[in-house]
């Protein structure tokens, strides 16, 4: 019996400790001076956080510890922040990063993560491929969620902010933990 218990004890633990480093940051006066290598690295603290705190329905992954797939779509400084989550574990699955340099190359990630570099006639085609599976889709663009992505990062009086759109992530079949959602902006009510 206390074998039984022990993982539910070690998941607990360690979805308090997510929700401290979470809180941590969102709390934290997170000052954003411009595209750096902090920024993207704060980015990518809150993209793991994200994968920790949403749940896709069963049907996407093929077994119980099949890996998160994390594309992003940037260039390499952006690249730099996010290969540092590769192999990191949330609960039985670890996170495999990789590099989209086309749409073609994005294929149906759990995790997509849109740079505002990427110019808008391609993520509007990315967006579209997105609506065809259960991907949480991530970017930092003006109006993102507005065009079906789920969260959006954004600046407001020099801190890093998110929005979350509960509409696209109910189309999408994901579900937000509410503790997420008290941190996020919500642009949408359902």
């Amino acid at each position: 019996m206390q074998t039984a218990t022990r993982p539910i004890i070690q998941e607990t633990m360690v979805l308090l400790v997510s929700a401290l480093l979470l809180g941590t940051i969102c709390s934290t006066p997170t000052v954003v001076q411009g595209e750096t290598g902090e920024e993207y690295a704060v980015k990518a603290a809150f993209v793991l956080n994200f994968a920790r705190f949403f749940q896709w329905p069963e049907s996407v992954f093929s077994s119980p510890i099949e890996p998160y797939d994390l594309c992003v779509m940037g260039d390499e400084a952006i690249m730099e922040a996010f290969w540092t989550l590769q192999g990191k574990k949330i609960r039985a699955r670890t996170i495999q990063v990789r590099r989209a340099a086309v749409p073609d190359e994005v294929g149906t990630p759990h995790l997509l993560f849109i740079s505002k570099k990427i110019d808008r006639p391609t993520l509007f085609i990315i967006l579209g491929k997105a609506r065809a599976y259960h991907g949480l889709t991530i970017g930092e663009v003006p109006h993102f969620t507005q065009f079906s992505g789920v969260i959006n990062f954004l600046t407001r009086q020099g801190r890093l902010k998110f929005e979350i759109s509960r509409r696209i992530a109910d189309i999408q079949g994901l579900i937000p933990s509410s503790r997420l959602l008290k941190l996020a902006i919500i642009v949408d009510e359902q």
